[in-house]
């Protein structure tokens, strides 16, 4: 996938977060990964990563679209989750409108989290 055909928004979001991360962080997690392109887009550039979405249909649209992938996909909420281990970088992009109780929503996020 070229980054640039995936439309200005999606390009520019994508480039900054590559930019922040150029020591590649081992454990990824994409929390509402929906229909899995972001996890694509991941493993094109060499990165493993886990994703989560509250939606069956979405996870059943990522496991179509990733295939035979090396990353842990689920369909769960984020206070359900049970990482092997926490993450280096955690993405979740364009979920918090969607969340009902945005206190529970980040303290799952902070869990997911490695402590430095």
């Amino acid at each position: 996938i070229n980054l640039l055909d995936l439309g200005p928004r999606f390009y520019m979001r994508t480039r900054h977060i590559f930019k922040l991360f150029p020591h590649s962080p081992q454990r990824i997690i994409d929390v509402g990964c929906g229909d899995g392109f972001f996890l694509k887009v991941l493993e094109q550039k060499g990165f493993r990563a886990d994703g989560i979405d509250a939606s069956a249909e979405a996870i059943e649209l990522c496991k179509e679209r990733v295939g035979q992938y090396a990353g842990r996909i689920e369909c769960c909420f984020i206070e359900e989750f049970k990482p092997e281990e926490p993450y280096d970088l955690l993405l979740c992009g364009e979920v918090l409108e969607h969340v009902r109780d945005d206190l529970a929503f980040l303290e799952g996020i902070n869990r997911l989290a490695v402590r430095t």
